[in-house]
């Protein structure tokens, strides 16, 4: 006995079983089959309701904990009639040997048959426990259709963990193994047959159970049950995706389906309405950042629609992500000390090598605040802070943060900045909720009982974080709904258009929404702000009115290092004397390039010619205060129809030692500082100069190695004839002021 107790294997061992999905709050998602066709969820016997399991045994076998397998006294009744040839023969089978029958399909209706079922309860009962036979019996017992195991059966026809029925049903549940055909409960004549061996078993119960004898009088009333054929199969693409991570059992998501419905209808509805401009697919996913756990996942607008692929999942594709993560160029830059909120940028035409960037809608806007740049998705200034970012840094951050299949940095370029690359919107909303949690990136949760590994990821500082968030949540509102709502969002158009995103953080949540089709078609009308967008804000006005998701804006703490100043509005600087524009705005100390603004100047005018004295003299001059904005800037301005008044030209006789110690001397755009340019040797294009001067200065000299090359206009780039070797490029303007960088020309071999 004791080789027999040591050799046991476990009872299901080799059973196979289904898997059951949950919602947040423990309702059934989906319910799969088992391999061998069966519905069977297994559960251990303590998850089972005693008022079950009490049931089973006063119906099938009262003396089951103190038999060893076999009833004697019930295997003598059952063998007088079946001397007397009772039309209904009495049965035998304790819980042991119908588990015997149920474990190795015996066939106990032959004398064969039932020896031999005997002869396994025998050995169930010498290799196992009572509590393990009767786990094992609930887990396999039959209950009518291809349902085996109580918290099958309790599932199906319940739509409740078998821990959490009723006495009612659990009654109901324990009388169907004997006969589980005639009395499966979903037939009118099944649930009557269920009904009259109810009324047997009651008496029994009421004998251990007097408290329950007022029920007596309901014990025929039908218990309202569920087919089979009626299992719910909700949030699809969720959980076709727990699935295909090779997860089984019972599985707790963490779904809020009532958020799931409310975003399935929402996104239903905007299909329908916009079907005549060609939108026929979206996917949204809602996260709650604070928990990382998925609230809502839509892979498709209809997993059922094979027209438009609905059972591809949307959140786990590859697509372009357009602008959609241009925030992170930018958190990226305010952290390294490029950029604040209200830095001033250029948003102009530039070349890059042979590559001309545009803006989705061709223009250019000119100077523009750092936020308005990034909330307007201009292309040129988010190139720009990604090439002076430090090597590899926005490409790193893809990396860490998920994104796969990255082809090497070289292959994307300045492409990085404008989407040219592939994210799944799971890498999207890890993104954002990254940026949410004050820049600490997090695993996403699926799973209420099984939390992914703990591990984060800081894709930059806290104030970096903060800043980038807040820039975001001046990002104009579609609609007068959300006023005195806080939402930080952005969206995205690929190429093509082909994508539309939005992605944003609303309340205590991350949400990101995508139009488009899975084929790769483009469409016109797949715009970020007007495709997506729309339905971003129609889920987020559901939320707000059916879920009372409260918006509110995220706000420096006292550990921040994040201090609010005056800044000057027309340049983005600390406002000097002259500034009177003045507007509060956020800064890193020691880290955001802020300085006093040096636009805003006073300078001696003559009283009689109007003309800029060279020296300030009471009696012959007045100070009078002008902008002086640089020449790429004043040309902005032009180019927007906006005219800025120049300071005047010197009077004559002004000294040179004079007008080169005020102002600014030539900034060099091009080349950039330890450039190296490469050339054929048979084609020695020209070298565009490209020079920036402050404002009171009209012409540029260029000298190489000391030579003197040429001269041109400030608005005017100068064009070299290329020598190889290395070179210093020093710019010299009217007034005297000069600067230089050094370069270098290659040869460049076929």
């Amino acid at each position: 006995m004791l080789i027999l107790k040591i050799t046991a294997n476990p009872l299901l061992k080799n059973v196979s079983f289904s898997t059951a999905i949950y919602d947040s709050d423990k309702h059934l998602l989906r319910l799969t089959l088992a391999n061998d066709g069966i519905y069977r969820v297994y559960k251990p016997l303590n998850e089972i309701s005693p008022k079950l399991q009490e049931a089973a045994l006063l119906y099938e076998d009262r003396w089951f904990y103190y038999h060893f397998g076999l009833n004697p006294i019930s295997l003598g009744r059952a063998f007088l009639s079946f001397v007397k040839n009772d039309s209904r023969p009495l049965g035998a089978s304790t819980i042991t040997m119908q588990l015997a029958r149920l474990k190795y399909n015996i066939n106990s209706k032959t004398i064969s048959g039932k020896l031999k079922q005997i002869f396994y309860a025998l050995i169930i009962e010498i290799r196992h426990d009572k509590k393990e036979i009767l786990e094992a019996y609930l887990n396999l017992a039959p209950y009518g259709h291809n349902i085996e195991g109580a918290e099958a059966a309790s599932l199906i026809y319940f739509n409740v963990n078998s821990k959490d029925i009723t006495l009612f049903e659990s009654i109901t549940l324990a009388v169907i193994p004997q006969n589980p055909a005639k009395r499966v409960p979903t037939s009118k004549k099944g649930m009557q047959l269920g009904i009259e061996s109810r009324k047997r078993i009651f008496p029994l119960w009421i004998k251990h159970h007097k408290e329950d004898i007022s029920l007596l009088s309901l014990l025929d009333m039908e218990v309202s049950v569920r087919h089979p054929k009626n299992l719910p199969f909700a949030a699809p693409h969720l959980t076709d995706y727990l699935l295909s991570r090779g997860i089984r059992g019972s599985i707790y998501s963490t779904i809020d389906m009532n958020k799931q419905k409310l975003l399935e209808n929402t996104v239903s509805e905007y299909i329908i309405n916009n079907k005549s401009k060609g939108i026929n697919n979206a996917a949204v996913m809602l996260l709650n950042y604070k928990t990382m756990e998925v609230v809502s996942y839509i892979g498709s607008s209809d997993y059922f629609n094979s027209e438009i692929y609905g059972q591809v999942n949307g959140i786990e594709a590859m697509r372009s992500p357009g602008s959609v993560l241009k925030p992170f160029i930018f958190g990226l830059a305010v952290e390294k000390g490029l950029i604040h909120p209200k830095s001033m940028m250029k948003d102009a035409p530039k070349q890059y090598g042979a590559y001309s960037p545009e803006n989705a809608d061709r223009g250019f806007m000119g100077p523009l605040f750092a936020r308005d740049a990034l909330i307007h998705s201009r292309n040129i200034p988010a190139i720009e802070l990604l090439t002076k970012l430090p090597k590899s840094s926005f490409y790193d951050f893809l990396y860490y943060s998920g994104v796969e299949n990255l082809q090497p940095e070289e292959y994307y370029g300045t492409a990085l900045a404008i989407g040219g690359f592939e994210v799944t919107m799971e890498n999207v909303v890890k993104m954002y909720a990254g940026l949410a949690n004050f820049g600490e990136e997090k695993c996403i949760n699926y799973m209420k009982d099984l939390r992914c590994e703990d591990d984060s990821y800081r894709i930059f500082s806290k104030e970096a974080a903060f800043l980038t968030i807040d820039m975001l949540y001046y990002n104009p509102k579609p609609s007068s709904v959300f006023d005195n709502d806080n939402i930080a969002w952005k969206t995205g158009t690929s190429y093509a258009f082909k994508d539309a995103w939005t992605a944003g953080i609303l309340g205590d949540y991350v949400l990101a929404v995508w139009v488009g089709n899975f084929d790769g078609t483009g469409n016109t009308a797949f715009l970020g702000r007007t495709s997506a967008g729309t339905l971003f804000f129609n889920i987020a006005s559901v939320l707000k009115y059916n879920e009372n998701v409260v918006y509110y804006k995220q706000k420096p703490d006292e550990m921040l290092n994040v201090k609010e100043v005056d800044i000057c509005v027309p340049t983005g600087d600390l406002p000097n004397k002259y500034c009177k524009n003045i507007e509060k705005g956020y800064f890193i100390p020691g880290v955001s390039p802020i300085k006093v603004t040096d636009v805003f100047r006073a300078v001696p005018i003559d009283k009689k010619t109007g003309l800029r004295a060279c020296f300030y003299d009471k009696e012959t001059t007045e100070m009078k205060v002008y902008e002086f904005w640089s020449s790429d800037i004043n040309k902005l301005f032009k180019k927007s129809g906006i005219q800025k008044v120049q300071p005047p030209k010197y009077m004559s006789g002004c000294k040179i030692s004079i007008t080169s110690n005020t102002g600014n001397p030539p900034q060099i755009l091009s080349p950039a500082s330890m450039s190296t340019y490469s050339i054929y040797n048979e084609n020695k294009k020209d070298i565009a100069f490209i020079v920036s001067s402050d404002s009171d200065a009209e012409i540029l000299y260029y000298f190489i190695d000391n030579r003197f090359e040429g001269s041109s206009d400030i608005n005017a780039p100068f064009f070299w004839k290329p020598v190889l070797g290395n070179h210093t490029l020093t710019v010299t303007d009217n007034l005297g002021r000069s600067s230089s960088v050094n370069f270098k020309v290659t040869l460049l071999y076929n």
